[in-house]
């Protein structure tokens, strides 16, 4: 028997729907699998270390997180006078804490010494990464070319890049995010920097052909910011006005709705006593959990912050927590198997890596062991094997295991973290997908013959919120064999 489902779910709106978390479920009659909601619960504090650094300092350069690594493109050229782009880009893996080189960055003007892209929008689908506008290299290499309308795809399976249609004009540091597959630009300034920008130019990923059309100006025009996807909106926080020893920070926050196509103010962004805000956030926005984390940032020309901030969507609030061990701006952050990394800015090479502490609460009413014990970060793959305790992701961490209530029979896996098996985890998931393989079905052991007893296990435990549209897919294949009732395997 093989069944293999694909769905895809619509975005939900925390408008209607605060707070809410999507459950999936697959079961099976006598031995199920099923699902069991975890509680949210925010970290209080984070213990900053170190992992291994890029092999070149960098500034200014633009990342995602895909798979589970993390990509850096661009930035300026440590090995040339200021301020000059660089075609280096790179991945890390928090696995085997390894930085790699991939594919040189294709932005024209492009040669042997010179290329590359500094002050680009960045953005990511969950599968692929895609690069708008940003200052390019001149064509001898010396220096920079404010603004350019290159819009790039780079594909992370074929390790290549492919040009997009070119934004409507020549602009920098802007913020790129992708909702419900279209790609939004906002913000930024003109290639003589003369100008701060409120622009929204959207391309929709289905009819590329259409190019690139306008949707409602931001409010308070401004570059150098950050942003993020949460709750199907875009969030677009702080920035600058102006440039070098002229610019003036902002700490203003608005969020888009793309269903009625407007922006409204939040609440604005923590900055330090005596500051008007903070701009060159970047890349240095994740979210975790309900909360957008906003890292460093520049507050006045040359003065930077090592602040770490953290967004409440349910409190329309923000919480400071633990800062970066050093003052960072423009650097690229990431949220990678439970911990937080910071890379680069300042002309760094340095790859911070945080741990977040968490309250010693449980996690969820039906888990025992605190949220660092069961939270889990998408893209996830899980392969149910069979055996006992045999519940695990492709990398053989384990994600999820309870019973549906307490049987008078023995469990399939302790409840103890101590030994094999598994507790309730939480997904999260911003359009992508999630792969659940079953190869042998999941075995109830000695089930008790008594009809009174609830024999259904647990065996997926997760709940994940969905702040985007998101694909299921499922495989059952060869199930275990029944016990004369019916067997059963549903979405």
């Amino acid at each position: 028997m093989k069944n293999i489902v694909n769905k895809s779910y619509p975005s939900f709106s925390n408008k209607h729907l605060p707070g809410f978390i999507l459950k999936f479920c697959c079961a099976l009659f006598i031995f199920a699998i099923a699902c069991a909601p975890a509680l949210a619960q925010h970290f209080e504090s984070i213990i900053w270390g170190t992992a291994t650094s890029q092999p070149y300092n960098v500034n200014e350069a633009q990342g995602k997180v895909v798979n589970g690594k993390l990509y850096s493109f661009g930035g300026f050229d440590s090995r040339k006078s200021c301020c000059t782009p660089t075609r280096r880009a790179y991945v890390y893996d928090p696995v085997g804490d390894a930085w790699s080189s991939i594919a040189d960055l294709p932005q024209t003007p492009n040669g042997v010494n010179f290329g590359g892209v500094t002050h680009a929008g960045i953005t990511t689908d969950g599968t692929d990464i895609f690069i708008a506008g940003g200052y390019t290299s001149n064509s001898a290499g010396t220096g920079q070319i404010f603004g350019t309308k290159q819009v790039w795809k780079y594909i992370v399976s074929q390790n290549n890049y492919i040009r997009l249609p070119d934004l409507p004009v020549n602009i920098s540091a802007g913020q790129l995010e992708y909702l419900n597959n279209k790609l939004h630009h906002i913000g930024g300034t003109n290639s003589s920097r003369t100008n701060d920008l409120g622009d929204h130019y959207v391309l929709d990923l289905n009819n590329m052909a259409a190019g690139w059309k306008t949707m409602a100006l931001l409010p308070n025009p401004r570059h150098h910011a950050g942003s993020a996807v949460y709750g199907g909106k875009i969030y677009f926080i702080g920035g600058q006005h102006g440039h070098d020893g002229a610019l003036m920070t902002q700490k203003d926050v608005h969020v888009f709705d793309p269903v009625n196509n407007n922006w409204t103010k939040v609440a604005d962004l923590p900055v330090p006593t005596g500051t008007t805000g903070r701009g060159h956030i970047s890349s240095g926005v994740i979210v975790i959990g309900e909360r957008i984390i906003v890292l460093g940032g520049e507050t006045k020309h040359g003065t930077h912050t090592n602040m770490v901030s953290a967004y409440s969507l349910a409190t329309n609030s923000w919480e400071d927590l633990t800062p970066l061990p050093q003052n960072r701006y423009s650097g690229i952050a990431g949220a990678m198997i439970g911990d937080i990394y910071y890379f680069g800015g300042s002309n760094s090479n340095t790859t911070y890596k945080g741990a977040p502490v968490y309250s010693t609460q449980q996690c969820s009413p039906i888990s025992t062991f605190s949220c660092p014990a069961v939270v889990k970060n998408l893209p996830l793959s899980i392969n149910f094997t069979g055996s006992e305790g045999g519940l695990q992701d492709k990398s053989g961490v384990a994600t999820g295991f309870t019973m549906v209530d307490k049987p008078s029979a023995p469990l399939v896996t302790p409840t103890d973290i101590n030994t094999p098996g598994y507790e309730p985890s939480k997904l999260e998931i911003a359009e992508g997908k999630l792969i659940v393989t079953t190869t042998a079905g999941i075995s109830y052991l000695n089930p008790a013959q008594s009809a009174k007893t609830n024999s259904q296990v647990n065996a997926l435990g997760v709940g994940f919120v969905a702040p985007s549209k998101f694909t299921i897919q499922t495989t059952l294949v060869q199930p275990n064999a029944g016990t004369g009732k019916s067997e059963q395997a549903g979405l």
